[in-house]
């Protein structure tokens, strides 16, 4: 029997997946990297065929953080739920990225799957090309948006981008 409903949901979850600008991933306990979307791809400079054949553990992963990462993936498994935690990534380039990871614990079958988003905390990475063909939309969506929307900097709080209803709020006097 087929059902269209949770077929829709189904593609709507992987539309949003393959097409976020959130960089997601997700591997096994084993090391293998079972899924990632383009983002992913772009932050860690590797093709997604590079991808599918690395070890998570090993090869993104640099020694220094390798011990600390393990101790939070086995906290998520006593306490489920997710975690965050900060690491370096190491590219393809060799070079590391320091990012926040945001990490969830689910068991598939006999197998355990982290399901991963990676935010980059350091400057100097480039803007992925997924980023820079949205950015046009998300611009105007800010503009049009009847509530008032500003986008801080997460470093030092200053405004990045702001839609015209933020604005004229903060030119109204209070009442």
């Amino acid at each position: 029997m087929d059902h269209p409903e949770s077929d829709s949901k189904a593609h709507l979850r992987a539309t949003a997946f393959e097409h976020s600008p959130q960089r997601r991933a997700a591997g096994t306990d084993r090391g293998l990297i079972v899924d990632f979307n383009p983002a992913f791809s772009d932050l860690t400079g590797y093709t997604p065929d590079e991808l599918s054949r690395l070890d998570w553990r090993q090869d993104l992963t640099p020694p220094p953080w390798r011990e600390r990462e393990q101790q939070v993936l086995a906290e998520l498994e006593h306490e489920g739920l997710s975690r965050r935690y900060e690491k370096d990534l190491r590219r393809r380039d060799g070079s590391l990225v320091t990012v926040e990871v945001s990490a969830q614990r689910l068991e598939a079958g006999d197998e355990v799957v982290y399901y991963w988003a990676f935010r980059p905390l350091g400057g100097g990475l480039p803007v992925p090309e997924e980023d820079r063909r949205q950015r046009p939309f998300l611009e105007q969506l800010m503009q049009l948006a009847p509530a008032g929307i500003a986008v801080l900097s997460g470093q030092d709080l200053r405004e990045r981008w702001a839609s015209a209803a933020y604005l004229q709020f903060l030119e109204e006097p209070y009442r």
